[in-house]
């Protein structure tokens, strides 16, 4: 279409026609300075009415210009079939080349004048070279070309531009005759005329008939175009008939909308010769379709990246695709990105990932799952070929390049192409340190030997040196780079961690880095006794009773959601603590599952242990788990059984995980036991949460049943149609047929029973509700099983049923219980006799009467009604304070534990008894013999002592408890050098230490600040007593019960204490200060009485509590409890050296450090000892 570009130059041609005359004389100007005059017209050429327009009727004009339009155009006048080459060629002829063609004609040069009679008579030579002339009156007029060069850069013009307007209609008319532009070989010719109409509400309306050829184009148009000013843009309908040279008659209908500055926004053109043709597009994506059998219907199609992409291609007919299969094109949101991690540069040992989200992709037929993606990586602007995956290797980028990405997104039948993303520049690589020893755990005592080496992965530093810095007692390493070290024979831990540091030098002798490496030391003789509380919420996980031991009587196994793994001896009327699991993995999440399994044949039970993420199997109850299987995703459920008969156990998975944001999943895998990273099968299916192993005479291997919907026989895993069954499944021949049923309680009043031969699931429902536990067993030995169910209430029955033939609820036998609260309800041969008894956990008594749990246990071949034995478990306890050891009444020393009303004894075999008291709380407590009469006393942060007389608890009256005391160690010492210990405390702005032996007060100094911690030891001969506030230590000498001040420095400190840090008789201050997951440790010196700072170092971890090590008495290590390090989630014992340095880390212990975790002692005789107290278990190690 012409007139977009036409109605431009036209508009500044008539700027020129009616420029303001500046004169009333008649003369005009000519070029050169000469006049003419205009009253007498200057005929060009007689026989031209568009030269001589000002004397032709508008009529005459129009007939006359078609006639010059029809003439000019010398081509094909009949219609063909039109294809996609040549609707490009139509488009790019019509909208692109015909427009930039006019765009090249300037005319603002020219200055032309009217008379005061608006008449127009003039000659004007043009800038470069050629002149023009001009004819007529302001309303028709005239303007012919003589090859006229306007500039160096321009063309030569030639024809006649004739301008006949209507100022009271607001239309003017355009005529053209052989109106044409050349330089050298390129031209364009114009004939015919353009009407142009402005109405109100700017629109406007243009009628054309024009001509227009080129050298490689000729065509004529008879087209109206209606053009509105609208918010998004121009809006432009166009339609007529045009006639192209090699094509022929072309009907156009067009209606798309436009932007100045930004080119075409979107629109739909239809074109119509023999066949029709569409072109539909907008910013996103160009669509063309056309008709390829003449019946009017489109057939074929294509979409293209958009509008430019379309007219670019050079795809013809045989690059279209039926309409039928195509799909609208995907189109990208933003940028792909390359992924970077904010605090760490990348570099030239990352793998590069390219990231894609759902959100970066709109198709509104197509899932985003269902779409492919090709990526393009660029290296400093050139493209990498042969990688087209979402990552880049490391190493291809090397240091300083500048990295790109973009993404081909194909759908079913298009791909469109991304922006290329932010370029990310490579950094500097760390030094690359190897070590051979390959994460191996070595076992206590064994020689170690593993080789180091470093290297730049840059080449930017060519000689590089590394030496062992730090590393174990005994540690040290050769020329070669060869680590020698004998690992320890004994561990205070089943398995500990030991870190060697080196560090890397350059040619120039300068530190460039360290590194360092930990090595795992495991043994099987470790002393470690643990004691578990019960959780509070009473939620019973697993309970088993079984042969642990081997000794021909059975233990309690006992499992509650405090995630405590507990075994009893179960003997008269009590169940004793014989062990409890010590360790737990809190880096794989929650410990989930623990069940007794067998499977390596020495007649005792292993346990599975089930974290979120992890498997392991526990085989030696002194020693760690050992582990199976670790996963990203959450094991659901996890079971260990023979599946094909050939005395090989398998390892049976379900995973439970989420693709990206979309629907969950889930994942069944078989492993092969004894090498866990054989996977015999595997399957990605819909969410599933339980599955059980069915016998089903119809098989020769068991059939594993999930509960959504799917079942695999095992025998080469072929996948079987089943129905989807409540979440909980159990296997039990109810009917006696020798072939397993499947059941399932889906909620409290139903279960579903599935059966292989009928293949539906039969709905039975329970007469009485209940909301408690279910079981399933034969309680007979009859081949038959039954069902237990206890009713709601307290003095409900166990109710006993079997299921008839007819899928009904029989009421075999009831068992007469007088609980409210049971938790686990189940069955196993107690006492050995091939029978199994029925056993619960009763809680009633537990949460209402503060009594302890009881395990009650009926054998129906003796009794319903009287139960066969009760065991009461041992009273649960929250004893989170280590607070050291004592002798009572003479005997062997107890580990002293206090907590909430509570004090708890730990024997050196074992043993544990709880006591309440009625003194409020005892956390941060202390225990001593500070008088030597045998019997432990207990100091609390308050001025008071509890006495530990054969575990009762006697007051011994002080002073009044009603004030607050500030919350951190509790401190004795022999400050008076009497022999005795003296109580030193902290209460509200005050420092006040007891003489407890003598009944009186050695200090009471108010302090002028809040003191956060406090210490006092004997140094030279004086006493010194040191405080932290908020902002300052200050340092004082304590003399005649008054303090002194000696030195004050800006520092905080959470914990003080002293310790020898060096090897003379003097103590170090030793501080410890948290920041955030960091603690910082300062060490200072006393001297000339003021604190001289020896050490500063950040640890990284976060220190809940300390303890010196005694078994040195000088250069002490430290015991630091923590919850959670840099490098490792979970509660950790690690020991420093004297200066801080890693020695050891113990393997992760069940449960939170408490803020009271530990105690150490050494004597000659027993060695180290450490008592630690996590939130809900207890440790003594020996």
């Amino acid at each position: 279409m012409l007139k977009n570009v036409l109605v431009v130059i036209l508009c500044m041609l008539l700027l020129m026609g009616c420029g303001s005359g500046s004169s009333d004389d008649t003369k005009s100007l000519t070029v050169d300075g000469s006049s003419t005059d205009s009253s007498v017209p200057i005929i060009s050429n007689p026989t031209s009415k568009i030269v001589n327009a000002y004397q032709e009727d508008l009529s005459i004009l129009k007939d006359y210009a078609e006639q010059l339009a029809n003439s000019a155009y010398q081509g094909e006048t009949d219609s063909l079939v039109l294809e996609i080459e040549e609707i490009r060629g139509v488009f790019k002829s019509l909208y692109i080349d015909l427009p930039s063609g006019i765009s090249r004609i300037n005319l603002n040069s020219l200055n032309l004048y009217a008379d005061a009679n608006n008449r127009i008579n003039t000659t004007k030579r043009c800038d470069i070279s050629g002149e023009i002339k001009a004819l007529g009156t302001v309303e028709k007029y005239s303007i012919r070309f003589y090859n006229c060069i306007m500039s160096a850069n321009n063309a030569a013009f030639s024809g006649t531009i004739a301008i006949y307007s209507d100022a009271q209609s607001n239309t003017s008319t355009s005529f053209f005759e052989n109106l044409k532009w050349q330089k050298g070989t390129s031209f364009q010719n114009f004939n015919g005329y353009i009407t142009n109409s402005i109405l109100p509400d700017s629109v406007e309306i243009s009628q054309e008939y024009i001509s227009y050829e080129s050298e490689s184009i000729s065509l004529i148009s008879n087209s109206k175009t209606v053009e509105k000013k609208t918010s998004l843009g121009l809006s432009i309908v166009h339609e007529g008939e045009l006639y192209f040279a090699e094509i022929g008659k072309v009907l156009i209908g067009s209606e798309y909308l436009t932007n100045n500055s930004e080119g075409y926004i979107s629109g739909i053109m239809k074109f119509n010769a023999d066949n029709f043709a569409q072109l539909v597009f907008n910013e996103n994506w160009a669509y063309y379709t056309q008709d390829i059998d003449l019946d009017e219907q489109l057939d074929l199609g294509r979409y293209f990246d958009n509008l430019q992409a379309f007219l670019n291609s050079n795809i013809g007919a045989e690059g279209l695709t039926s309409i039928d299969v195509l799909s609208e094109p995907p189109v990208f949101i933003g940028r792909p990105e390359v992924i970077q991690n904010n605090n760490k540069q990348i570099t030239t040992l990352d793998l590069l990932r390219a990231n894609i989200q759902p959100h970066n992709i709109l198709d509104p037929d197509t899932p985003f799952e269902n779409l492919t993606f090709k990526y393009n990586w660029y290296l400093n602007g050139t493209q990498v070929s042969g990688y087209n995956t979402k990552e880049l290797p490391a190493g291809i980028a090397k240091l300083n390049d500048s990295v790109q990405v973009s993404v081909d997104v194909t759908d079913l039948s298009n791909t469109v192409s991304s922006e290329l993303s932010e370029p990310v520049t490579i950094g500097r690589a760390p030094f690359i340190f190897t070590s051979s020893h390959s994460n191996q755990t070595f076992n206590a005592g064994e020689s170690v030997v593993f080789a180091v080496g470093i290297n730049d992965p840059d080449q930017v530093e060519q000689l590089l040196t590394i030496i062992l810095t730090s590393g174990p007692e005994g540690a040290e390493m050769d020329a070669l780079g060869n680590v020698l070290w004998q690992a320890p024979n004994h561990l205070l831990f089943a398995q500990q961690s030991y870190q060697f540091t080196f560090a890397t030098y350059n040619d120039l002798g300068n530190k460039v880095s360290t590194h360092s490496v930990d090595l795992d030391v495991q043994t099987s003789n470790s002393k470690v006794i643990a004691r578990g509380g019960f959780s509070d919420t009473f939620n019973v996980e697993y309970v088993d009773i079984a042969d642990f031991d081997a000794d021909g009587k059975n233990e309690l196994l006992y499992f509650d959601d405090s995630q405590n793994v507990s075994i009893f001896d179960i003997a008269d009327d009590k169940a004793s603590y014989w062990w409890s699991y010590p360790y737990k993995k809190l880096e794989y999440g929650n410990l989930n599952k623990v069940s007794g399994i067998e499977v390596d044949a020495d007649n005792t039970p292993e346990l599975l242990l089930q974290y979120d993420r992890h498997l392991e199997v526990l085989y030696d109850l002194d020693s760690i788990g050992s582990a199976m299987y670790t996963t990203d995703n959450y094991i659901s459920l996890a079971q260990i059984k023979d599946l094909n008969n050939d005395g090989l156990n398998e390892l049976v998975i379900l995973e439970n995980a989420r693709f990206g944001s979309g629907e969950p999943f889930s994942i069944f895998k078989v492993l092969d036991f004894s090498n866990p990273k054989n996977v015999l099968f595997e399957d990605r299916i819909t969410s599933a949460y339980s599955f059980v192993f069915v016998e089903h005479a119809g098989a020769q291997l068991p059939i594993v049943m999930l509960n959504n919907g799917i079942a695999y026989d095992s025998n080469g895993w072929k996948t079987l149609s089943v129905p989807k069954i409540g979440s909980e499944l159990n296997v039990a021949d109810l009917d006696g047929d020798g072939i397993d049923e499947v059941v399932a309680f889906p909620n409290y009043r139903e279960i579903q029973i599935y059966n292989f031969n009928s293949e539906v699931i039969e709905t039975v429902t329970f007469k009485h509700t209940s909301h408690l536990p279910n079981a399933i067993a034969d309680i007979d030995n009859d081949g038959i099983y039954e069902i237990l169910r206890k009713g709601s209430t307290q003095r409900d029955p166990i109710r006993i049923y079997n299921v008839t033939s007819n899928n009904e609820l029989r009421l075999k036998s009831e068992i007469s219980s007088d609980v409210l609260r049971m938790r686990y309800l189940s069955l196993k041969d107690i006492n050995l006799d091939g029978k199994p008894e029925i056993f619960y956990i009763d809680h009633a008594t537990h949460r209402f009467y503060n009594d302890a749990l009881k395990v009650v246990t009926y054998d129906l071949t003796q009794s319903n009604s009287t139960p066969m034995q009760s065991y009461t478990l041992p009273r649960s306890f929250n004893a989170n304070t280590a607070a050291g050891w004592v002798e009572l009444g003479g005997q062997d020393k107890y580990a002293i534990f206090a907590g909430q009303n509570q004090v708890t004894t730990l024997s050196l075999n074992g043993d544990i008894l709880t006591q309440n008291n009625e003194l409020g709380s005892l956390e941060g407590s202390m225990s001593y013999d500070y008088d030597g009469d045998g019997y432990g006393e207990l100091f609390l942060r308050e001025p008071k002592v509890v006495r530990l007389l054969d575990h009762a608890l006697i007051w011994e009256d002080t002073v009044n408890s009603n004030y607050n005391y500030i919350k951190q160690k509790v401190l004795i010492d022999d400050i008076n050098l009497d022999g005795y210990m003296e109580h030193i405390f902290l209460q509200n702005k005050a420092l006040i230490i007891n003489d407890i032996w003598n009944n009186k007060t050695l200090l009471n100094e108010s302090l002028d600040y809040n003191a956060w911690s406090a210490h006092v030891w004997t140094h030279d001969n004086e006493t010194l007593t040191v405080t932290s506030g908020n902002y300052d230590v200050n340092l004082y000498k304590l003399e005649q019960g008054k303090l002194t001040l000696l030195n004050s420095i800006e520092q905080k400190c959470s914990k003080l204490t002293t310790f020898n840090h060096d090897k003379d008789a003097a103590k170090e201050l030793l501080c410890l200060k948290n920041i955030g997951d960091k603690t910082e440790m300062k060490v200072y010196e006393i001297i000339s009485d003021e604190l001289v700072e020896k050490l500063n170092r950040t640890l990284d971890y976060s220190v809940v509590d300390y303890e010196i090590d005694p078994s040195f008495t000088e250069r002490q290590g430290i015991f630091f409890t923590t919850t959670g390090t840099k490098n490792a989630n979970g509660s950790y014992v690690t020991l420093v050296d004297n200066n801080g340095q890693f020695m050891w880390r113990s393997i992760s212990l069940s449960q939170v450090m408490s803020q009271n975790s530990i105690k150490a002692r050494y004597s000659e005789e027993r060695g180290l000892s450490l008592q630690l107290a996590t939130e809900k278990m207890l440790f003594l190690i020996n």
